[in-house]
């Protein structure tokens, strides 16, 4: 019988295994904690409005970008955030949708941002307010260099 494996001690040794370990730790408990307060959404609903509460409205390609995702994964969070009646899309041209926070959305933001920085709070336990920034510097470069 093979004896179980305890994540933490396994060593990888690559970058990309760190990010999607951490990553992947970081949706669930933010999933975890939207249910907890009995929100119907999901990380990747909060992200879509934390970008578009950014900006007065993008088109859904623009946002796929923004948020490094495919445009049909995009396409189905926003149908369902459109449904729910927190963005609403509207037609550019005739093939470009431009899509904007609603009340509904601007209302719902400040307790998801609420939620978002205390599950952020929790990652970053044991880190000064300077290593906090450091990280996201870090993050940053990360992802600037490998586009």
């Amino acid at each position: 019988m093979k004896k179980d494996l305890d994540p933490i001690q396994l060593d990888i040794q690559t970058l990309g295994y760190y990010l999607d370990r951490a990553l992947c730790v970081m949706i669930k408990r933010l999933n975890k904690e939207l249910k907890e307060e009995n929100l119907k959404f999901q990380h990747s609903d909060f992200t879509v409005l934390k970008v578009l509460s950014e900006t007065d409205g993008l088109n859904q390609s623009h946002l796929a970008r923004i948020l490094g995702k495919e445009k049909s994964g995009i396409g189905k969070t926003l149908k369902s955030l459109e449904k729910e009646g927190y963005i609403q899309r509207s037609a550019l041209n005739g093939c470009t949708n431009t899509v904007r926070l609603t009340e509904k959305g601007k209302e719902v933001l400040p307790l998801l941002n609420k939620i978002a920085d205390r599950v952020t709070d929790i990652a970053f336990a044991g880190f000064s307010p300077k290593k906090r920034i450091e990280v996201m510097n870090y993050l940053t470069l990360i992802y600037r260099n490998a586009l």
